[in-house]
Order: structure tokens, then C-alpha cells, then sequence
């Protein structure tokens, strides 16, 4: 027995000293910096972990079940809801930067973190403050949200913050009948996101989270989703009847922009042929989201995730774009003959243009003549 634990000893020995070893010649090469990071231990399997972190909501909505039976003047008393609020946030920040690696612990706070966040939405009372059509309380909302975002220690956490911020904002500009100008903006904001992920390499996991939040509140806004959430009169917040239009042309100058970062990043002169063909593109494309709602949405997801090699964020970009085009071949008051005909042409079309892609652009060297 001692000849083995001996034997462990020298095994764990060799290894410990050929981390020590990498990491010193990674420090040499200015590839990382500190000390040699501590040896992970294995992980539980999934489901040990799944059935771990629903422990943790079960046991947060136990408690917090316990609480608002307990302290009921908790609910009644929007001043006392505000900072139980406030503790319950602030909580969960404490047990999340605690840097435990325990599934429960983890659930546990995100539970009582977004269970603190539903207490300060009702302690601000915001739907009165949308029937009244003042939107401060939202812009509010919007700066907690977005602190919570960038703060809080947890990839989940900073994907819902995010998303919540920007919905805030969604219910703000609606307030204001400025429903038009919702989309651009945060198409604009998804794109800077997404095309300067690598820029500040130090604040990558914080921004490739945040990114991913709101990505999926731009998918939720392109699809009208919040326009299900207003339990008012839908009438008197809806657009004039230019605003609309301009909406989409705007949306279409961000489409344009983020094909003009690609094209740079990728060293493709902006008055060659392959340029001139994507500008060409993206104005058709403006002019069909006409009629085609969030299209240029979609294809802008798409090119990101492309652009960045993100497997999940092309994916999303086309799940979406196959979405915007299902609801609008299901929504036509046209016949079922009508709308094969209508596929048939967007076929042709497609192959056409794959056809002219393959064969007469890239034969010529077109993308090769443009880069250089």
C-alpha cells in the first residue's frame, strides 16, 4: 500500500511540474501572465448538476414563499417592497462573487436575484407609469438592468439583464411613439457588440454574454413579441404611417454598415466587384423587409455569426430569418397556389444567383482581384 501511494505521489508530482513547465514557457512568450492556475477537479456529470441547480430554485421559492407569507407588509408597502428589493439583489451579487463552484449555490442566487428584480419592477409600478405615458420609471429600469448586466458574475445573469434592459428601453420608446426608430437601434447596438467582440479582449466574457442578450431581445422586437406584453389600448401607440418606412430604411443603413466592417475586415476593396454585388444585395433586401418584416434582421445575425465564427449566433440568424418568411407566407390572404408559385420564383432566383456566384464571380477571381 505504501509502494502505490508513493507511485500516486510521484504521478501527481510529474504532473504538477509539467504544468509548471507550460506555463512558464506560455509567461515567456507573453502569451499569459500571474501565477499557474489551480488544478481543476472534474466536474458532476449534467444531470448531477441539472438536478443540483433545480435543488437551488426550490429552495429559493420555498423560501422567498416563507417571506412574503411572513412579511406581508412587504407587498403592501412599495417603499419596504423597493428595499427588500434591493437587499435580495445584492445578496444574490454577494453569493455569486463568493467564486463557489457549487450548482446549488449558483441557482440559489439567480433565483433570488430575479425574484429581487420582480419585486423592484412592482415596487416602481410600471404599469402605471405606461398607462400614464411617462417613461422615466422604464429608463430607470433600463440603467439597473444594464448594471446588473455588466456587474453581476454570471454568464445567465448577464443574458437576462441585457435582455431586460433593452425591453425597458422597447417600453420607453413606445411611451414616446417612437415605435420606428426601436429596431435600428438595436440592430446598431448588436452590431457594435458583435464586430468589436475580439477589441477589448479583457471584457470578452462580459460582452459575449451581454451580446447574446441582446440579440435575443432584437429577435423578440423583430417578431413584435412586446406589442403582446401592453395591456392597453394598442392604438395609441402606434406609428404614423411614414414612420414605418423610415424605420426600415434605417434598419437598412446598419445592414449596410455592418457589410462594410466585413468587407474591411477582410481587406476587399469597397468599389470592386464582389462589393458593389453585396451593396446591391443589401438595398434588395432593405426593399423586400417592405413587405417582409425583420428580414434584414435575420441576414445581419447571420453575417455576424459568420464573420465571427459563431456557430450559435448563425444559428440563431437563420432560425430567425426562416421565421420572418414563414409568418409572412402564412400571414398572405392568397391561395395555396399563389403562394407555390411565390417559393418556386424565390427558388429560381436563389439558384440563379448561386449559379452566378460560383461560376462567373469566383471563376473570375473576383473576390482575389478585390482584395488586392
Amino acid at each position: 500500500m505504501v509502494e502505490k501511494y508513493s507511485e500516486g505521489d510521484d504521478v501527481m508530482s510529474n504532473m504538477k511540474n509539467k504544468r509548471a513547465k507550460l506555463w512558464q514557457a506560455l509567461i515567456e512568450n507573453n502569451y499569459v501572465e500571474g501565477d499557474v492556475p489551480a488544478y481543476d477537479d472534474v466536474e458532476s456529470p449534467w444531470y448531477v448538476r441539472i438536478l443540483i441547480g433545480f435543488s437551488g430554485w426550490f429552495a429559493a421559492v420555498f423560501m422567498l414563499a416563507f417571506i412574503g407569507t411572513a412579511f406581508e407588509f412587504v407587498i403592501n408597502d412599495k417603499l419596504a417592497a423597493l428595499v427588500v428589493a434591493g437587499g435580495m439583489i445584492l445578496s444574490a451579487y454577494k453569493l455569486l462573487t463568493a467564486k463557489s463552484d457549487s450548482d446549488f449555490m449558483t441557482q440559489f442566487a439567480l433565483a433570488v436575484s430575479f425574484a429581487g428584480q420582480a419585486l423592484l419592477v412592482y415596487s416602481i409600478d410600471l404599469i402605471h407609469f405606461l398607462s400614464s405615458g411617462n417613461a422615466g420609471n422604464w429608463f430607470l429600469l433600463a440603467v439597473i438592468q444594464s448594471m446588473l448586466a455588466w456587474f453581476m458574475p454570471n454568464s445567465t445573469h448577464r443574458i437576462w439583464s441585457s435582455f431586460a434592459a433593452v425591453i425597458a428601453i422597447i417600453f420607453a420608446f413606445t411611451v414616446w411613439h417612437i415605435n420606428f426608430i426601436q429596431a435600428p437601434l438595436i440592430m446598431a447596438l448588436v452590431a457594435m457588440i458583435w464586430l468589436h467582440e475580439f477589441k477589448w479582449i479583457q471584457y470578452h466574457k462580459k460582452l459575449k454574454a451581454i451580446g447574446y442578450g441582446i440579440t435575443i431581445a432584437l429577435l423578440y422586437k423583430g417578431s413584435f413579441g412586446v406589442y403582446s406584453l401592453l395591456l392597453l389600448d394598442s392604438t395609441r401607440y402606434m406609428d404614423s404611417s411614414m414612420q414605418p418606412w423610415i424605420g426600415t430604411l434605417l434598419s437598412g443603413a446598419v445592414l449596410v454598415f455592418v457589410v462594410l466592417e466585413i468587407l474591411r475586415r477582410y481587406s476587399i476593396v469597397i468599389s470592386g466587384r464582389v462589393s458593389i454585388i453585396a451593396f446591391v444585395s443589401v438595398i434588395i433586401l432593405t426593399f423586400l423587409s417592405l413587405k417582409i418584416s425583420g428580414i434584414t434582421i435575420g441576414v445581419m445575425i447571420i453575417l455576424l455569426g459568420f464573420a465571427n465564427g459563431n456557430r450559435i449566433l448563425t444559428g440563431m440568424g437563420i432560425a430567425s430569418l426562416i421565421y420572418f418568411i414563414s409568418v409572412y407566407y402564412y400571414s398572405l390572404h392568397t391561395t395555396l397556389l399563389e403562394k407555390s408559385q411565390l417559393l418556386a420564383v424565390f427558388g429560381v432566383v436563389l439558384l440563379l444567383a448561386s449559379w452566378f456566384m460560383r461560376y462567373i464571380l469566383f471563376k473570375e477571381q473576383g473576390v482575389i482581384a478585390d482584395a488586392k
